[in-house]
């Protein structure tokens, strides 16, 4: 996107009192380190999409520097548009590519981090008394014996859903009960 007026999207954006805690970017793939700078001191929030990204070749976004910098950071599918199937888990094992992240990191982007960045961290994005009832289970894809959980989750995709609890509620469930 060119830049309005000669500064970066983001410049225009703090320029123009939008950044504060209350600001979610999606996809800030062209963010350089002073826009970094910018929303980690507004204390902004992303969701970064790579699949999406790369689909419609916008480049990668800067995910290791954005996770340096404290910025909450929560991981999305964008749309079916954009990528076909969604599947978070699958933009799991692209941040992790593209960060270097480990299994239980680019998991949590998807759990705590996402919850965090959408203001809801407090409720949801974890198992833990009085939070919201949400849950996904999945079974351990073939060939992953040894494997830790969270590489067997990551590595699953949505073959291996088998139930979905959305506030307590089974919203989604695939063979017998679980």
């Amino acid at each position: 996107m060119p830049a309005p007026l000669g500064r970066t999207p983001v410049e225009w954006l703090g320029a123009h009192g939008v950044l504060s805690d209350r600001t979610l970017c999606i996809h800030v793939v062209q963010a350089d380190p002073g826009d970094i700078e910018r929303l980690a001191r507004a204390n902004a929030a992303i969701a970064h999409c790579p699949l999406s990204n790369r689909a419609h070749g916008h480049g990668d976004a800067p995910l290791a520097r954005l996770l340096a910098a404290g910025l909450r950071v929560g991981l999305g599918t964008d749309s079916v548009l954009s990528v076909g199937t969604l599947d978070l888990l699958a933009d799991a094992r692209a941040a992790r590519a593209l960060a270097g992240l480990d299994a239980a990191t680019s998991l949590s982007l998807c759990t705590r981090d996402a919850a965090r960045a959408l203001g809801v961290g407090s409720e949801t994005g974890s198992l833990v008394a009085g939070y919201w009832g949400d849950c996904v289970v999945i079974r351990a894809p073939a060939g992953m014996a040894g494997a830790s959980a969270e590489e067997q989750v990551l590595a699953s995709g949505p073959r291996e859903v088998l139930a979905t609890f959305v506030g307590g509620r089974d919203v989604h469930r695939i063979g017998p009960p679980v």
